[in-house]
């Protein structure tokens, strides 16, 4: 069934990319059979580092998708932008990708946006599986923008190579939420809309902060490897863009050389592993004898959902049934 898919994928087709996503996103329990498929016709290793995962976050408002437009003028990739969700439906709402049409019309350039659908981390639920969809297109750069930041928005960092974090002269209030979460993974730190007042302050604000932290490393006798760069753009003119995008180049050769890259993406595949370990034993247990008991039990006021979870798993690791 996923034969004209795999055509399309071989043949570099974005209609056949876009019906890979809008399956995953609407059949999340059967997405591992599309993507068997693809990594066995494609040929395509997810532990290669042949593609570049860029995360960027940042408060909204702060121009991250100006940002993305100009980094996308500049390379073919693809683009995941996670929107907030529609209470109703679960869509997309902010359209991220109107505002770059002009940008999505380049051959080798993807934009996707896709609903949190309340999850929190700042990411779509399906970005991990859409991720490696692009690598199995080919897309050596993919980007994944969040809905904001903050410290239940460090999920990017767990399935990002290089994570940049955008601020602006604006975000003065918001830095020292910034400096326990976010600020922590961040790779590249880019203070957007420099021309405004407040910028310089911004800027030497963040600097302190993370030449403190440098500090307080070598007292621990640990060295940073990496020093995070600090960039002013204005990105509605494309100032400072240049710089962002050797700073990135800089940072996925330091993760190839200290093989982190490699490491990084052992750790999303074993996260993969686990997330379809999990679908499947629950979509099997759900559709047990075992779990109507142990459900009606609950619902009859005779359990507890923790202690009918616990009975449930010891029965099946007794009796090998479901």
């Amino acid at each position: 069934m996923f034969e004209s898919i795999v055509e399309g994928f071989l043949k570099q087709d974005k209609l056949s990319l876009a019906k890979a996503i809008s399956f995953v996103e609407r059949n999340p329990e059967r997405a591992h059979e599309l993507m068997t498929v693809l990594s066995e016709k494609t040929k395509k290793n997810l532990l290669e580092d042949n593609s570049h995962i860029i995360g960027i976050t940042g408060p909204p408002g702060v121009g991250k998708s100006t940002i993305i437009s100009q980094i996308i003028q500049n390379i073919n990739c693809g683009v995941i932008l996670c929107d907030p969700s529609s209470q109703e439906g679960g869509g997309a709402i902010l359209g991220d990708r109107i505002r770059m049409a002009g940008v999505q019309a380049k051959e080798k350039v993807f934009i996707r946006s896709l609903g949190t659908r309340g999850e929190l981390g700042g990411v779509s639920l399906n970005t991990g599986d859409i991720i490696n969809l692009y690598v199995f297109f080919g897309m050596e750069k993919i980007i994944v923008e969040t809905v904001g930041v903050g410290q239940i928005e460090t999920e990017i960092y767990k399935i990002s190579d290089t994570v940049i974090l955008i601020v602006s002269p604006e975000s003065g209030d918001e830095i020292q939420f910034m400096k326990s979460g976010i600020y922590e993974v961040a790779d590249i730190i880019v203070i957007n809309k420099a021309d405004r007042p407040l910028a310089d302050k911004i800027y030497n604000e963040i600097k302190t902060a993370r030449d403190l932290g440098k500090m307080v490393l070598s007292n621990m006798n640990r060295k940073q490897e990496w020093e995070i760069p600090i960039i002013k753009t204005v990105a509605k003119s494309g100032e400072g863009i240049d710089e962002l995008l050797k700073q990135i180049e800089n940072h996925r050769e330091f993760l190839k050389s200290k093989k982190i890259l490699v490491e990084k993406r052992k750790k999303r595949l074993e996260r993969d592993f686990l997330s379809s370990i999990s679908r499947e034993i629950l979509a099997r247990i759900k559709n047990s004898r075992i779990y109507d008991e142990r459900k009606k039990e609950i619902f009859d006021g005779k359990r507890d959902p923790y202690s009918a979870a616990k009975s449930l798993v010891q029965e099946i690791i007794k009796n090998g049934t479901w």
